[in-house]
């Protein structure tokens, strides 16, 4: 996860830079910027590098965005997340330098696959659930479980990115309203306060997804699924699960209930884990990798483009100046990435 990254060398005042890196492709696009594949030239590690523009972020929601992603993130180390190495910046750009995942988003991958078998979204499932184990155990809610922020290894193990929209909770609720219509839960649509079954609730969209080839909600309009939702027309229609078994549909079906109350999740993941679909899963053997994935992504051009930064935030333009004072702290460097 980064380990033998940099240098003492590298980390004097000034000494991390652009000009450091080697940018070798765009695998990703945002609101704000670009998502390279590169390799830190000393040492020739890869790595993915989020490229900021800060010409292009103008409204203080999107420098809350930018930061609170750092902030989260500083703070994470887990198998089954894009971990992060170092953050820096220069006069025009902030960049945030990750583990490459070089199997492709999972948006990718469903656009090629078009569908998943059941063992294979069953790992995807596993693999999402112990990463909002690990989140959830310290108070943190995603709020944007989706395929374009799942990213897959060479191996073909999912892991969970972007923190832009996470919330730090201390009991366990939040009460803004963040999330990307089609894959939030309905108490966020409806701006209702959100627990962590909330982020169950995205699991299960996802898995829908993964496994039918299509969204439980089709339109990706606010309104409509507003509509769907008040009116409870999810979109479940029991012969669409043709060949799965009854425990899967099951534990969709759990995930997928419009009040969260009385979803599969609202008392915990150990619930979530306790669910017959996951009989006989060796969760210990996900968590470390030693499990062998059923799936294996092709290593191509397997990015799908996608925006990391909702532009709903966008508001009047502020001078660069400005940001970049209201940015001075973004610096990390993860104690793992120290040779």
């Amino acid at each position: 996860m980064g380990n033998c990254f940099v240098s003492h060398e590298e980390l004097k005042t000034g000494c991390l830079s652009r000009e450091k890196f080697d940018f070798e492709r765009v695998i990703g696009k945002g609101g704000f910027g670009c998502v390279w594949e590169g390799k830190f030239l000393e040492t020739n590690k890869k790595c993915a590098i989020k490229e900021i523009k800060k010409s292009l972020i103008t409204s203080e929601n999107s420098i809350f965005v930018i930061l609170n992603e750092l902030k989260i993130l500083t703070n994470l180390n887990f198998s089954l997340l894009v971990n992060p190495i170092v953050a820096f910046q220069d006069k025009k750009c902030l960049y945030l330098v990750l583990d490459l995942k070089s199997g492709g988003d999972l948006r990718y991958n469903l656009i090629v696959q078009e569908k998943f078998s059941e063992a294979q979204g069953k790992f995807f499932a596993c693999c999402m659930v112990l990463t909002l184990e690990y989140l959830h155990s310290r108070n943190i809610l995603h709020r944007d479980i989706k395929p374009e922020n799942l990213l897959l290894d060479s191996e073909g193990y999912l892991h969970l990115t972007d923190f832009g929209i996470a919330c730090i909770t201390k009991n366990g609720m939040c009460n803004d309203f963040s999330g990307t219509p089609g894959y939030m839960s309905p108490e966020t649509v409806l701006k209702k306060p959100q627990s962590f079954a909330s982020d169950f609730f995205s699991v299960g969209a996802v898995l829908y997804e993964v496994l039918l080839g299509r969204r439980p909600f089709e339109s990706l309009d606010r309104k409509v699924i507003i509509n769907q939702i008040q009116n409870g027309e999810i979109n479940f229609a029991l012969k669409d699960f043709d060949g799965l078994s009854r425990n899967c549909i099951d534990f969709i079906a759990s995930l997928l209930v419009l009040n969260q109350k009385k979803r599969l999740g609202r008392f915990g993941v150990d619930e979530v884990k306790s669910h017959l679909w996951f009989k006989g899963v060796d969760w210990d053997s996900i968590r470390n990798k030693t499990f062998r994935p059923p799936f294996k992504p092709q290593l191509l051009d397997n990015f799908s483009s996608f925006a990391n930064m909702d532009l709903k935030y966008k508001r009047k333009v502020e001078r660069v100046g400005n940001i970049s004072n209201k940015l001075i702290g973004y610096f990390y460097v993860s104690p793992f990435a120290i040779k």
